[in-house]
């Protein structure tokens, strides 16, 4: 059992990760490695096919600071 949308998965996951990082540019690797983006989803896509449980540990560990951080802050306010 596969995922059904996994071209739309991975393009809408590559736009949360490239956006994330204000400071990179999207031509960042259209010199160095211009085939970046098929390689990566590549292999998203294989890891996905063989353990479809690694598309929800992406997205938890690419999330994982920003949860973490509201967390605590969150947690620091008294409310004595």
């Amino acid at each position: 059992m596969g995922f059904p949308h996994i071209s739309t998965f991975v393009t809408i996951f590559s736009v949360f990760l490239v956006g994330g990082f204000a400071q990179l540019s999207p031509t960042f690797y259209d010199q160095t490695c211009p085939s970046v983006k098929s390689i990566v989803g590549g292999v998203i896509e294989d890891a996905m096919r063989t353990d479809i449980r690694i598309a929800g540990s992406l997205i938890r560990l690419h999330f994982h600071d920003c949860f973490v951080l509201k967390y605590r802050q969150y947690n620091s306010f008294s409310y004595s």
